[in-house]
């Protein structure tokens, strides 16, 4: 979809689900943001598990269409396409996502610093894989590096609790290893680092975190890692 597309479709998302708990998340969610060039098969939204029954029938009642599967939802947009709409359902940890609210319809999508943690949960989970996928990899790689320079340019920060994934050893010491150039881009977004496996992960802040702290453990990825239900 293209990017005029993909802003109609959120909007549209954002009127109908005005008082319901949502999140743009995955690809559409980093377009909204103005990531150039990508298009988005399709809108993916994050709810809260206990939300599940309420979503599905207010969006039937308010005319998008279900799909074959219970999860999927189809739109018109304004040139005669249906577009496909799915909805993820998170069972604990919802709230704990920082949302930003764009437009004029206030449409709810995942801030910058939590999709830049959930890049790194990602990445961590592609590590676990048998088969190593050099090209998932240098996607997530490119994806973190476009959502860095954003927040730098918009003057954000990362910060704990928002990035736990991103402050573990498991994402840190081999990320930055193969992609070094993006330890200058962590800095400048507010996490500089020195890492010593018998130690611990000490930040610029003082604020020393243990590699086995279990609250750190992000319970929530990008499409596919979200832990949807």
């Amino acid at each position: 979809m293209e990017l005029q597309v993909v802003v109609e479709l959120v909007g549209t998302i954002a009127r109908v689900f005005s008082h319901i708990p949502y999140a743009v998340v995955g690809l559409a969610a980093m377009v909204c943001h103005g990531l150039p060039g990508a298009k988005p098969s399709r809108i993916v939204l994050a709810c809260p598990g206990h939300a599940k029954d309420v979503v599905r029938g207010w969006a039937i009642a308010q005319g998008l269409r279900s799909g074959h599967a219970p999860n999927l939802f189809s739109v018109m947009s304004s040139d005669g396409k249906m577009r496909v709409v799915e909805i993820g359902y998170i069972e604990c940890g919802f709230e704990a996502l920082a949302i930003t609210h764009m437009g004029a319809d206030q449409a709810k999508v995942l801030s910058l610093a939590t999709i830049a943690n959930l890049i790194a949960t990602a990445y961590v989970r592609e590590l676990t894989i048998a088969t190593i996928n050099h090209h998932r990899q240098d996607t997530h790689a490119n994806d973190l590096r476009w959502v860095l320079c954003a927040m730098i340019e918009r003057g954000e920060r990362l910060s704990y609790p928002l990035v736990g994934s991103v402050m573990t050893l498991e994402f840190w010491v081999p990320f930055t290893t193969a992609y070094p150039d993006t330890v200058g881009l962590f800095a400048d977004a507010g996490l500089a680092a020195e890492v010593d496996p018998d130690e611990g992960f000490a930040l610029e802040e003082d604020f020393t975190l243990n590699c086995n702290d279990s609250e750190t453990s992000s319970r929530w990825s990008c499409e596919g890692t979200l832990g949807f239900h």
